[in-house]
């Protein structure tokens, strides 16, 4: 008996050894080995009247998938619906007045933290299990699978997510994941079960010690869609949004659209956060809900990852490729420690990923999970640094494909802050939904938008926060000290973003923007112009200039759709691939002494090539035309400039000739003016006066007298001397004689 392929014990509803030892007086392991069964027959009622394995045995069961759905299917109550007509039917609401739409955001002391996982059972790590108390949290120590905590800072201690005093919040921009949710499809948890119910349906497997419990262990997760405690954080969410921002609605006229995708947890997301804002009774009579189509071929910036070729391949799988080489070297330790412990299985590395992930999975699905206590806190920790890794190579700074995703949301947040439509259709935006201002609107106080982890870390690189990335590249074979990238706080369930535009100072126009990240306000120095600031604030055209100028320099189609390789060493961090290391796409290159062969391209792939040539050649003429048109309007804008600031001089030189001539200085000179005209009108009129016909004669007398005494004094001739023609010589007395051969004694008198 004691080499029994498989050891069961079938008794109502026996529990353990000891419960065994009272019922069949057993006085050791191996006399209730002894009685071990068999199984012959496939109807036995293992089930109602109870299986369990023996202490150290594997029961059959053990990791088999247990699943249940409520209401069961086929059951059916239309018949008796009648008896239970809804609230609106009942009638007798009591009192309902409402009070005013909360603004705690701008009118409370402090931000209220989010730090509550009820109703989780908050883990303990291997070394922590035997401790009172611990510090260290393993449910913030599983990257994405992590549910959303507040996060203290991003560094910037002194920044809250409070309104900075003086300034009025104007607009708000949410974009949020996701609540938690079942694994995925591709998960490793399923495949693990699935190995460890082989082996135990083989008769081999046996677990002991840390491990034991895997002999009773099933599998109880579903798939993909959200758990209950999933559903709570986004109920929350939106609760608490509608606290801190319920007050833009208030003057608003119209309901407004929220987004989400089609997907069931996405939408399921979507609904929980309405009911949450709105409230449960008249959620989805209060807002529109706006389901975009999440399936390859739908454009869809909420879940890109669809039309980006190269987020599937080899290059979106360069993060797992990266994180693997982190797992391989941690977990070795933790591989030699755990396999003795497992008797008819062989534990691989793979399958001690899967066992943290199930911690985390059961965690959110089941309230707790007997994984987490298999692992110490250095090895949580490292689990952490594995998706660290995976997320900074796979859909973070280091993947070149990464900016080209998240950028189609970059668009369209640029169109909602400059109220003006898209016109280009380059990315991932859906031209259907936004060329409609119906599905699409512009002018809202409030716009929410529901995505997934990936593509959220996709925006964070497209919308350049590199704060997030300062410590640059994370290395693969340890963890860096400073290191600021951690997926735990960037993208975990339920995770936020919230863009608050402002106006500082208080006014009815936005002038500056910013970022706060799961509670954390995010310095936005990476973006072109954006200045240090304590608060995390970023003029507002300075902001969209650089968005503009980011759409501008992210290449979606080479980044999504080009075939080449990410370098190694991988020193991305911006999400692209460097401009040296881009080949262009019509260029051969050419090895010597290669014996390599380029591909044959066929017909097809030679009109795709034409169509595409065709539209870069297209995209470059419209570059071309909207640059020209730019110039235009900037020539005309200074043309505009001159003439204001010539008005603007010209209005300076009226107001100081106004100084000097004011009204009154006006009033004098015109009264002046108008004596003076008087006066002269006075001796106009003097002048100007007719003289009477005696005063005329008078005149005329005394003319003619006049006239006549000129031509009395021309008749009369004056009759004058004759003028002598020699000179004269003078009498000399005769004393005083000359002698006559003196010539000086001969004195010329004048005549």
């Amino acid at each position: 008996a004691r080499n029994s392929t498989y050891l069961l014990l079938l008794c109502p509803r026996v529990n353990n050894y000891k419960d065994s030892k009272q019922i069949w007086g057993l006085q050791s392991p191996y006399e209730l080995a002894m009685l071990s069964v068999h199984l012959v027959y496939p109807s036995l009622l293992l089930f109602q009247q109870g299986v369990y394995a023996f202490p150290g045995l594997g029961s059959i069961f053990a990791g088999s998938t247990s699943t249940a759905a409520f209401p069961p299917p086929g059951v059916t109550d239309s018949a008796i619906d009648s008896f239970f007509p809804d609230g609106s039917q009942v009638g007798f609401p009591g009192p309902t007045p409402t009070g005013d739409e909360p603004d705690a955001i701008a009118t409370a002391p402090a931000v209220a933290k989010v730090d509550s996982i009820f109703p989780l059972v908050k883990p303990a790590a291997f070394d922590d299990r035997n401790k009172a108390k611990s510090s260290f949290d393993v449910l913030q120590h599983l990257g994405s699978l992590s549910p959303w905590q507040s996060v203290e800072s991003f560094g910037l201690p002194k920044a809250s997510a409070l309104i900075p005093a003086g300034c009025k919040l104007q607009q708000v921009h949410l974009v949020h994941r996701h609540g938690a949710r079942y694994p995925t499809g591709d998960a490793g948890t399923g495949q693990f079960a699935t190995n460890i119910h082989g082996a135990a349906q083989n008769g081999t497997f046996s677990a002991s010690g840390d491990l034991s419990f895997l002999n009773t262990w099933t599998y109880k997760l579903g798939a993909e869609i959200l758990t209950p405690f999933g559903r709570s954080q986004l109920f929350n969410l939106g609760v608490g949004f509608s606290v801190k921002y319920g007050e833009l609605l208030k003057d608003f006229k119209q309901k407004p659209v929220f987004r989400t995708t089609s997907e069931a947890r996405m939408l399921d997301s979507a609904l929980h956060f309405a009911a949450g804002f709105f409230g449960v009774q008249a959620y989805q009579e209060d807002y529109h809900q706006v389901i975009t189509i999440e399936t390859p071929g739908q454009n869809n910036t909420l879940a890109p990852f669809f039309n980006c070729p190269n987020s599937n391949n080899d290059i979106g799988a360069f993060g797992v490729q990266q994180a693997t080489k982190w797992a391989q070297k941690y977990l070795q330790p933790t591989l030699k420690r755990l396999s003795p412990l497992i008797k008819g299985y062989t534990l691989q590395l793979a399958d001690l990923i899967d066992m943290q992930q199930l911690c985390a999975y059961e965690t959110v699905s089941l309230g707790f999970s007997d994984f987490c206590g298999v692992f110490t806190e250095d090895e949580w920790k490292s689990f952490e640094y594995f998706w660290d890794l995976m997320f900074w190579y796979g859909n973070g700074p280091g993947n070149p494909s990464t900016a080209a995703q998240g950028i189609g949301y970059v668009t369209e947040l640029v169109s909602r802050l400059t109220q003006t439509p898209i016109t280009t259709f380059d990315s991932t935006v859906n031209a259907t939904i936004v060329s409609n201002n119906i599905t699409f609107p512009l002018d809202q106080p409030i716009f929410v938008d529901a995505t997934h982890d990936t593509v959220l870390s996709t925006i964070y690189v497209a919308m350049n926060f590199t704060s997030l990335a300062a410590n640059g590249p994370l290395p693969t074979d340890h963890i860096p000290k400073g290191q600021s990238y951690f997926v735990n706080q960037i993208t975990p369930f339920a995770t936020n973003l919230v863009g608050q535009v402002l106006s500082c100072p208080a006014s009815e126009q936005p002038t500056h923007i910013r970022w706060i990240l799961n509670d954390g306000v995010l310095p936005l120095t990476g973006i072109k112009g954006c200045k240090a600031n304590n608060d995390g604030l970023c003029e507002l055209p300075t902001f969209i200039a650089a968005m503009k100028q980011r759409i501008a320099e992210v290449d979606f189609d080479f980044g999504c759709f080009a075939n080449y390789t990410v370098p190694n060493p991988d020193n991305i961090v911006d999400g692209q691939l460097p401009l040296n290391l881009r080949v262009p796409r019509n260029c051969l290159l050419i090895t010597m002494g290669s014996n390599q062969s380029l591909p044959k391209i066929t017909p097809q792939d030679r009109a795709i090539l034409d169509l595409k040539l065709q539209r870069d050649k297209l995209k470059q003429y419209q570059k071309k035309v909207c640059f020209v048109r730019n110039v235009a309007t900037i020539e005309f804008s200074l043309v505009e400039v001159s003439v204001l600031h010539g008005l603007k001089q010209g209005n300076e030189v009226l107001k100081e000739i106004h100084k000097e001539m004011n009204v009154e200085s006006v009033e004098k000179l015109l009264e002046e003016s108008a004596e003076a005209r008087e006066y002269q009108k006075e001796i106009s009129d003097m002048l100007a006066n007719n003289l009477s016909l005696d005063e005329e004669d008078d005149v005329q007398r005394e003319l003619l007298a006049l006239q006549e005494e000129i031509e009395t004094e021309a008749s009369h001739q004056i009759e004058l001397p004759t003028v002598p023609n020699d000179v004269p010589v003078a009498t000399v007395k005769e004393d005083s004689k000359v002698p006559a051969s003196d010539e000086r004694a001969k004195v010329a008198i004048p005549a």
